[in-house]
């Protein structure tokens, strides 16, 4: 396999893992579940919870883990910013193709 597609792979499982598939029982009834540990499922989850009042301590971490993610593929793909030893601060906005998440649904 060549670099590029090892990289590929790599970024494929960071962002987007395969589902898993899990079982739980009430006592009564088995039945089976599928855990989406996906990014942009993750973050889409984060926004709905934040939409929904919800500011707590899952939504904070289930971020962080996201961000994590994201810093392992910026790395993995040398994606480090260009700065500019003149400028005094960063702004930091969204990118300028942004998807409008209510389009999603």
């Amino acid at each position: 396999m060549i670099e590029a597609e090892r990289k590929l792979n790599e970024v494929i499982n960071i962002l987007f893992p395969p589902l898993r598939v899990e079982e739980e029982s009430d006592g009564e009834t088995t039945f089976k579940f599928m855990v989406d540990s996906s990014v942009d499922n993750n973050l889409y989850a984060v926004l709905t919870d934040l939409q929904e009042g919800n500011n707590d301590e899952t939504c904070h971490n289930t971020l962080n883990r996201c961000i994590t993610a994201l810093n392992k593929v910026r790395t993995l793909l040398e994606a480090y910013m260009q700065l500019d030893e003149e400028a005094k601060y960063i702004v930091v906005e969204p990118p300028e193709n942004d998807v409008n998440v209510e389009e999603i649904e």
